[in-house]
């Protein structure tokens, strides 16, 4: 994109929005492109972190963007529905590194630590806080009615690896090694991770992060070698991961 004239946002500190040339300014388009949606968001995402979720409207989002409200509403139905879209985006991330990890040869619980590792990465370094918005009581209903099936799936990539890590340690071959029930933990172990951003500074939530993927293991029975070696191999697929490089 190249730097074109646009309504600026109120001074913040933050570089901004460009937009794409040739695009009409507040006047509507016959054909709304996917484009217009993602300045929507990423606008919108600036404006809830320096006015707050309540203090923003969908007219003022418009307005910066330089589209009328009626075309914001082709791409999103309601506010709520653009901070779901947004909290999607926190999560797509690490569905793409887990899809990535299915197709790499690895230990179960080498998987499950980098998951998490690079989950609680994308999580703390959120530059817009967009995981705080999830408990703003509208829009935990319309996560609730969208089902939120980038989370669902990421969910799942964990309950699979859970499940592996269990089966692999097995005393008899047969047995999982903690009980299936157990396996949910480990993703709400990961997402706790969150509330951290109610207290303490980046440091203290780095280094409570730091511990989770441990934590993890801990939880599936990994004696505290194996998790040690899993640790040591996971950095290694993170820096290996070539969506890496697009974060």
């Amino acid at each position: 994109m190249t730097a074109d004239a646009h309504a600026p946002l109120p001074s913040d500190g933050r570089p901004a929005v460009r937009r794409r040339p040739g695009r009409p300014r507040s006047a509507p388009q016959a054909e709304p492109d996917t484009n217009t949606r993602d300045e929507i968001l990423d606008v919108a995402a600036r404006l809830f972190a320096k006015q707050g979720y309540e203090g923003t409207t969908t007219r003022q989002i418009a307005q910066v963007v330089g589209i009328k409200q009626a075309s914001l509403y082709y791409h999103f139905a309601d506010k709520s529905s653009i901070v779901v879209a947004l909290l999607d985006g926190t999560v797509s991330p690490s569905v793409s590194f887990s899809e990535w990890l299915r197709a790499v040869e690895a230990e179960p619980e080498t998987k499950l630590y980098a998951l998490a590792a690079y989950d609680l990465d994308v999580i703390l370094n959120d530059p817009w806080s967009m995981h705080v918005l999830s408990r703003i009581p509208d829009v935990a209903a319309k996560e609730e009615e969208s089902g939120r099936p980038e989370l669902t799936t990421l969910q799942g990539r964990y309950l699979e690896l859970a499940r592996s890590c269990a089966e692999a340690r097995a005393i008899d071959g047969e047995s999982l090694s903690v009980p299936e029930t157990d396996f949910s933990l480990v993703f709400g172990l990961v997402e706790s991770i969150v509330a951290q951003r109610y207290w303490g500074g980046l440091e203290t939530r780095a280094q409570y992060a730091a511990t989770v993927p441990r934590g993890c293991l801990r939880l599936l029975g990994v004696p505290e070698a194996a998790i040690g070696v899993a640790a040591d191999q996971a950095a290694r697929l993170i820096a290996d991961y070539p969506g890496a490089q697009a974060r």
